[in-house]
């Protein structure tokens, strides 16, 4: 079985991440799109973080494509959320999957810092979705996903509903997932 694994945040989930994610399932054969909720990336503040029951519920709520399953399989190990313990996990746990890798461009010109950065880029398949600031990608082992990805960040929406609560005008969020937030009074 082929895997692909989109890990993120999701803080809030939006359209541009449910762009990419299909674009990727279309892009190359695989059996499933699972999406990786990561409890606490090391990378961010957990200041910033929305608690992970309510990301991972918004991600369940916006994600309703058959392919796709959302996982709270980072939620069971330690924290910080290390890509490679993760993906060491997930191969003890189905030693006979293939897994491919969805990341943005950022994280891939990152990827070098990170906890086993090198072991991550050399084992896996890996897929780019270039971000819209036009930054060049570093050589290495990856292919780029053909996708315009929408030009929108979950920073800017967070922002966006700091400077007006009240806004039903976010056309980047689902109704579900702007309801959700309304509703548990997220990001404020």
């Amino acid at each position: 079985m082929t895997i692909g694994l989109f890990f993120g945040s999701f803080n809030p989930v939006h359209r541009a991440h449910l762009q990419v994610a299909e674009t990727f399932y279309q892009s190359t054969p695989m059996d499933e799109l699972w999406w990786m909720v990561s409890p606490q990336n090391p990378h961010k503040s957990p200041s910033e973080l929305a608690p992970f029951v309510h990301r991972f519920q918004m991600l369940r709520d916006a994600v309703q494509v058959e392919h796709n399953w959302v996982s709270d399989f980072e939620s069971h190990l330690s924290t910080p959320s290390f890509t490679i313990d993760t993906l060491n996990a997930l191969k003890e746990k189905h030693p006979h999957y293939q897994w491919k890798i969805l990341m943005g461009q950022d994280s891939w010109n990152a990827l070098p810092t990170w906890k086993s950065g090198d072991l991550i880029e050399s084992l896996f398949e890996i897929w780019v979705y270039m971000r819209p600031n036009g930054e060049s990608l570093r050589p290495g082992k990856y292919h780029v996903l053909d996708c315009a990805p929408l030009d929108i960040s979950s920073t800017q929406i967070r922002n966006q509903i700091r400077l007006n609560p009240e806004s039903k005008e976010i056309p980047m969020l689902l109704e579900s997932t702007r309801a959700y937030i309304a509703k548990h009074q997220l990001y404020q």
